[in-house]
């Protein structure tokens, strides 16, 4: 989680579980793109933009949603890096460091993700599939960042999904930043009794009510699918299609960042962070999990 208690609070990213808790805080350490997704998402407005005058701060790219950053920061000649969520290939900064707090949700060996274009493929596949079928594909994404994605995947194979307005919002947004988009929303001439459409929904809303409600409104079967790295483990229940897409980077990512940044000390929090760190003190790292065993994480948003 981000957020000090303290004078300063960063948040890495708009996901409500980094951003969510900083309600009371009055000065923001935090990227404009994020801050920009926040108000967009209904967050609070009422705080202060500032920096640390007594240590040099720096926010790099963590490669995980628009916006979203690390914190860098350096006093004495000793420096400290905070990851948030990160991921690799979307760009995630590697500074060299003393000391490394990581986010490692997925630091069990079972969560091995597939190159992304291959998943990309499948979904892309699956929808198309379906649509010829004359059936309703539809996607549980979170609205944040994961979304975009599938948006922007579908976009690739001559799709234009249909979205809620809370993922509309968040599009638009990303849009203003130079990410090309193309989507339609609820309600409008895309959708037609009769006639399939693929859909990307909050991963949350996806489940047999909105199946009925779906069908029930335009007269055609449903097919209900998931975009979720917690798939890498296994079937994913409830849905007909489960797919490993994530923005967080999976175990051999997390342990290619440690071998990159090289800190002298790494401290893991959540997902399997006992696991994690065992693994990093077998590879010579000198880690340790801030949370006692494998301290299940609180998962406020499926990704």
């Amino acid at each position: 989680m981000d957020c000090g208690h303290g004078d300063f609070s960063f948040v890495s990213h708009a996901h409500h579980d980094h951003s969510g808790f900083c309600r009371k805080a009055k000065k923001i350490i935090a990227s404009s793109a994020t801050l920009e997704l926040m108000r967009a998402r209904g967050a609070f407005t009422a705080f202060e933009t500032a920096e640390p005058q007594d240590v040099h701060v720096e926010l790099l790219p963590s490669g995980h949603v628009l916006g979203g950053s690390q914190l860098f920061a350096e006093e004495g000649g000793r420096s400290f890096l905070y990851t948030g969520d990160f991921k690799l290939s979307g760009g995630a900064a590697t500074p060299r460091v003393n000391e490394l707090l990581m986010e490692c949700t997925y630091g069990s060996r079972k969560y091995r993700f597939p190159p992304t274009r291959q998943v990309a493929a499948e979904i892309a596949s699956w929808v198309k599939e379906t649509l010829d079928c004359r059936s309703i594909p539809v996607i549980g994404a979170y609205s944040l960042g994961k979304a975009q994605v599938v948006v922007g995947i579908l976009n690739e194979a001559g799709v234009v999904p249909i979205v809620n307005n809370e993922t509309a919002g968040v599009c638009e947004v990303y849009c203003r930043h130079g990410v090309d988009l193309q989507y339609a929303t609820v309600g409008g001439d895309a959708c037609r009794e009769g006639e399939p459409f693929a859909a990307v929904v909050p991963a949350n809303l996806v489940g047999p009510r909105l199946v009925e409600v779906v069908s029930r409104s335009y007269g055609l079967p449903v097919k209900t699918a998931v975009a979720t790295g917690w798939s890498a483990a296994g079937a994913f229940a409830g849905v007909d299609k489960s797919f490993p897409l994530s923005d967080h980077e999976d175990f051999d990512g997390l342990v290619e960042f440690v071998k990159k940044t090289s800190p002298e000390k790494v401290f893991c929090t959540h997902g399997s962070s006992a696991e994690f760190a065992g693994e990093l003190r077998q590879l010579g790292f000198n880690a340790i999990a801030l949370e006692s065993g494998n301290a299940v994480q609180k998962v406020l948003e499926v990704d």
